[in-house]
């Protein structure tokens, strides 16, 4: 029976092999300069953080009732204004939406605790946050969350994907 199991895994191994997914490297990449936030993609974003969660194997978990929650909000307030600078409306555009910007929350934390608070009080309450995904990075030293601050934290999220779903470096040699 275990023959017939490792038969399996590999020839699954081989037919996603055969499909042009990503690597990691080209994922971190991407995950630091393209938009994925929509509506439309607020069901998978949530599934991905809740996968991530998983690495830290809190044993918690939202059972669906997840929410996207933007750190960096969709409607500054010019305390977030100041915090970004003079450039404001350029890292709010190009920023809002990325990996790094985005957690998961649920429902009444996203619209009581969060919401557009400046970050020194998100920063706060995320700490403290029941998840691991969140309560783990936010305890780090931020003093401000900017570009630079999403970027890292898209790296990070990056490097956690490369562990649930880790890159088939190489392909199999055909079998003869």
């Amino acid at each position: 029976l275990r023959q017939k199991g490792e038969h399996s895994y590999r020839q699954l191994e081989s037919a996603l092999l055969e499909k042009t997914y990503p690597s990691n490297k080209l994922i971190k990449l991407r995950m630091s300069y393209l938009p994925i936030y929509s509506s439309n993609a607020a069901r998978a974003i949530v599934f991905v953080l809740e996968q991530l969660e998983k690495c830290f194997d809190s044993g918690i978990k939202l059972d669906g009732k997840g929410t996207v929650e933007h750190i960096m909000p969709q409607r500054l307030s010019p305390a977030w204004e100041q915090v970004l600078g003079a450039d404001w409306r350029r890292i709010h555009r190009e920023s809002l939406h990325l990996w790094g910007n985005l957690t998961i929350v649920n429902q009444d934390w996203n619209n009581r605790k969060l919401s557009n608070k400046p970050f020194s009080e998100k920063r706060q309450e995320l700490r403290s946050h029941g998840l691991s995904l969140n309560s783990h990075y936010f305890k780090k030293h931020l003093d401000t969350w900017d570009e630079a601050a999403i970027k890292k934290r898209s790296d990070y999220l990056a490097d956690l994907i490369a562990q649930v779903w880790p890159y088939f470096e190489s392909k199999p040699s055909p079998k003869r």
